[in-house]
């Protein structure tokens, strides 16, 4: 089975990617007061609802987004030096990064212009774009079917994948994709 055909090993791949390139330029680069300060990546971990909401609260830039809590599931959050955030939802006694392509997931994306990145989603052939929550435009691409995307306020791109294409557009045009709070 290609990479293509799993979208969820591909976006992790993808989150590892950026968050190692942004980790490898603030060590490089450090800063201009030169105290070595220098913001890091944090690896995926099970959190409990208080201290995913705990973790949101200290989000200084940019939110984190959930589908809210899902029974039978545990939160595994990683989060990216950018402010990037993807919380997955692990069934059952999955391990941390474990349960592939079984666990919902939303990501949080940070982009410079989001609502122009879901835009040229939108424009792919084959595109299903649909209408949500607050007048958002969610789109779902051919090529990731199981990932469904939005443009948030704050110029922040949301993913909601799940195990099947229907549940995430369902999960993405919904109300209860928003931010943590």
């Amino acid at each position: 089975m290609s990479i293509a055909e799993r979208p969820w090993l591909l976006r992790g791949l993808i989150v590892a990617l950026v968050a190692g390139v942004a980790a490898l330029v603030l060590v490089l680069t450090g800063d201009e007061e030169g105290d070595g300060a220098v913001a890091e990546a944090v690896a995926p971990r099970v959190v409990s609802v208080e201290e995913l909401r705990e973790q949101a609260e200290g989000a200084e830039e940019f939110p984190i987004y959930w589908a809210g809590p899902m029974g039978g599931t545990r939160l595994e959050l990683t989060q990216g030096s950018d402010g990037s955030a993807l919380l997955r939802y692990l069934p059952g006694g999955a391990p941390v990064g474990g349960a592939g392509e079984q666990a919902t997931s939303v990501g949080t994306y940070p982009l410079a212009n989001a609502a122009a990145a879901t835009a040229g989603l939108a424009a792919e052939e084959g595109a299903a774009v649909r209408s949500g929550a607050g007048d958002r435009t969610v789109v779902a691409t051919q090529s990731a079917p199981r990932s469904a995307y939005f443009a948030a306020p704050g110029n922040v791109q949301v993913e909601v994948y799940a195990p099947t294409a229907k549940r995430a557009m369902r999960l993405a045009t919904s109300e209860r994709v928003r931010p943590v709070g």
